[in-house]
């Protein structure tokens, strides 16, 4: 229900200080201040997961003892998706087990085409390799 006095919702009209600030760990805040970040540096590299490449169908892990589940394992990258930037994902190099380790290139937002091109040149640079199971039955039509 709203406030009658201004109209927000409570937990809204809580989102901002009595100074009318907003609280540091705000969403808007954050963005704000990645936003402004991104006008010295436009794009950025970042891992695709904070695990290893996993195989299809995996969605749960051990690290380190603790049980790491999908979402959690990408959940840095979704907030990408909030400020409304454009993301690429190229492969650049392989595990041990020969799966695919990517990189996530990001850019301001409206700036698609700084990101594509940065994925034009990791990808030449590494060039796509193709995963295990694609090897197996690349030729099996």
């Amino acid at each position: 229900m709203a406030d009658a006095i201004s109209g927000q919702s409570p937990a809204a009209a809580g989102a901002v200080a009595g100074n009318g600030a907003r609280p540091a760990g705000d969403p808007l805040t954050l963005a704000g201040r990645t936003l402004q970040e991104m006008a010295s540096y436009p794009v950025l590299l970042c891992p695709v997961a904070s695990i290893s490449a996993f195989r299809h169908g995996e969605r749960s892990w051990i690290v380190e003892g603790r049980e790491v589940a999908y979402l959690d394992a990408v959940r840095h990258t979704q907030w990408f998706n909030v400020l409304a930037a454009p993301a690429v994902v190229v492969p650049v190099g392989q595990s041990p087990e020969g799966l695919p380790i990517g990189v996530q290139i990001v850019a301001r937002p409206y700036e698609d085409e700084v990101a594509l091109a940065v994925a034009g040149v990791l990808d030449k640079a590494f060039g796509y390799r193709h995963p295990p199971l694609a090897r197996s039955t690349q030729n099996s039509y």
